[in-house]
């Protein structure tokens, strides 16, 4: 179904022929479409076809994700596969809404035809193997109104709940978004990294390698504006980092930052955390 997707994709980045359709010039909410939207049925529109095999229960996961700075994520999870993550930056005019891939691939051009509080339908407009318009069409169900799975839903300003982050969480998967590999971290493995965030605004980072006995400490301050954790070095106040928080419960943190490629690219790395105390 990966495959089948990205076909779609590229159909929308190259084929979009600009038809207007019936509601295009209907404006995009932004408050709605932020957050997070798991794909539940798929139409092609060219040879009749539906895929409806979306789902934890098919073993086959795939969001999208919308930042209220525009910027979001594609991810697909496949049971007994590694997850698939792409980037990207997008904009809004009308209920049209252009991505464009952080690592340089074609951008894609999506018609919203509905989009509720839990509810989004994406339409792709393209020409088919034989001259004829063809629509294509991705269902969605909102999971998240964060703009992170599983973030707390309702909290619509995108605002995250400091008292969730104060604890200690452990680092368990780290996630390359450059060259799509994943490290694991935890005794098992050999290495030990954690955060502790305190409720007067610092935080303590410990590293350590346990073959060798290499261990550090960092100390730190933070502040949180909306779901960005930024960073700043408790004795200049100079800034250090910020990472976006895409998902925050009782036992589960991840964090997101976009880091420069070798090639002069944007990708985005993930952080995944559990909570230890």
């Amino acid at each position: 179904m990966k495959r089948l997707f990205l076909f779609l994709c590229c159909a929308a980045a190259l084929s979009w022929s600009g038809c207007t359709k019936d509601g295009d010039d209907n404006t995009v909410d932004l408050t709605q479409l932020v957050g997070t939207w798991e794909v539940t049925k798929l139409y092609d529109g060219e040879f009749g076809i539906w895929f409806e095999e979306y789902g934890v229960q098919f073993g086959y996961v795939e969001t999208l994700l919308f930042r209220d700075n525009g910027t979001g994520m594609f991810q697909t999870e496949e049971t007994g596969a590694n997850t698939w993550e792409e980037a990207f930056s997008y904009t809004v005019e009308n209920n049209v809404i252009t991505t464009k891939p952080a690592n340089g691939n074609e951008s894609s051009v999506y018609r919203v035809e509905k989009l509720t509080d839990s509810e989004m339908v994406l339409a792709i407009d393209y020409e088919g193997e034989n001259g004829k318009p063809c629509t294509d069409k991705i269902y969605y169900k909102r999971i998240s109104s964060l703009g992170s799975e599983g973030g707390d839903e309702g909290n619509d300003d995108n605002t995250i709940d400091p008292s969730q982050l104060i604890g200690t969480w452990e680092l368990t998967q780290y996630y390359y978004g450059e060259t799509g590999n994943w490290d694991n971290y935890g005794k098992e493995f050999g290495y030990i990294s954690t955060i502790e965030f305190r409720t007067d605004g610092t935080a303590r980072t410990h590293y350590a390698e346990l073959e060798s006995s290499y261990s550090s400490d960092g100390e730190y301050t933070y502040t949180l504006e909306s779901n960005i954790l930024i960073c700043f070095d408790p004795k200049t106040s100079d800034y250090l980092d910020r990472a976006f928080i895409e998902k925050l419960n009782d036992s589960e943190l991840i964090l997101t930052h976009d880091d420069d490629g070798e090639d002069g690219k944007i990708y985005t790395d993930k952080e995944y955390y559990k909570r230890i105390n």
